[in-house]
């Protein structure tokens, strides 16, 4: 296997992630074998395709932009507001690569590579549909889809993917097929659909290659939940850190210890203006701000101007 084939999903909204993405996996894998990368869009614009383009001045590899129809996914619902349509491009890949790729690793844009991928490529996934890591919120999904007590559900981020296989079972109509049986218990989009169409056929990968926000956070239930190995793991040598949730590192508001490598790696872009345009964001929020948080005694709100707390209230439990 002397290719690495990679599926990115994007719009013109979402290049700067993509071009980030790709960055972080080009500086942090060390293989001599050929990467490749296929760009899901719904019809990316020149300047974006040419800025892209132009990040083989950091490491040479090839690239190819497919350019999906939209009619076809049209009728897929979108109920979370901070995910675009772009995430049920994925449904369509076995229509869209080439018949010679037999393996890919399917990758969400609003995460950062950190580790040598060829370590998460090189996972054998021959009796699997897929490699993929389980969910933060796992027990909660897998009961709503029942699904089978050996299956965990995954979260869609990071997928290995045994192409071969899932053209075998025609994977496309498979997942449409599947969301008009389940149409009404579906809230967590393509990742629902997925988890229904691969039920008990996946590999479970280890948690550094797709690592959920609620992860880094030490006081909530994902963290405390982990074992003391896995713990030291996603800080000192993650995979793959996936910004889950609303807020990302370009938000306004954003709590994260891999906040940084988002930006380190989004300065080796074409698109550095756009950190600009996120500082600018921030003016707002230095001059004026509101806190809320918990501690022992109840819920606390601070109101602070230019950084200064103004005001202060403690509502008791």
């Amino acid at each position: 296997m002397n290719k690495i084939n990679i599926i990115l999903s994007t719009d013109n909204n979402y290049a700067p992630q993509c071009a980030t993405m790709i960055v972080s996996i080009l500086k942090n894998t060390k293989t001599n074998k050929n990467i490749c990368f296929y760009i899901l869009n719904d019809g990316l614009n020149d300047d974006n395709i040419q800025k892209i383009c132009k990040l083989k001045n950091i490491k040479p590899f090839d690239i190819y932009f497919l350019k999906i129809d939209k009619d076809v996914i049209k009728k897929l619902p979108l109920n979370r507001n901070w995910i675009s349509a772009a995430t049920y491009y994925r449904l369509l890949i076995t229509d869209l690569l080439p018949d010679d790729v037999h393996k890919c690793l399917y990758l969400d844009c609003d995460m950062v590579c950190l580790g040598d991928i060829e370590e998460l490529y090189n996972f054998n996934i021959d009796n699997y549909y897929a490699g993929t890591v389980q969910d933060e919120s796992d027990k909660i999904h897998h009961k709503r889809l029942n699904l089978s007590e050996k299956h965990l559900y995954f979260n869609a981020g990071v997928l290995l993917l045994n192409i071969d296989k899932l053209r075998e079972i025609d994977f496309k109509n498979k997942c449409f097929e599947y969301f008009n049986q389940n149409s009404a218990i579906i809230k967590m989009q393509d990742q629902d659909i997925l988890n229904g169409v691969f039920d008990g056929h996946c590999l479970n990968l280890p948690i550094i290659w797709n690592i959920g926000t609620p992860y880094f956070h030490k006081f909530t239930e994902q963290y405390k939940n982990l074992d003391i190995k896995t713990k030291q793991e996603i800080f000192k040598n993650p995979g793959i850190v996936h910004y889950t949730g609303r807020y990302k590192p370009w938000s306004e508001k954003m709590f994260h210890p891999f906040k940084n490598c988002f930006w380190k790696y989004l300065f080796q872009t074409p698109y550095k203006n756009y950190f600009w345009r996120y500082c600018i964001k921030q003016i707002p929020l230095f001059l004026y701000k509101k806190e809320k948080y918990s501690d022992s005694n109840g819920v606390i709100k601070k109101y602070k101007i230019f950084g200064i707390v103004v005001f202060k209230k403690l509502q008791l439990y």
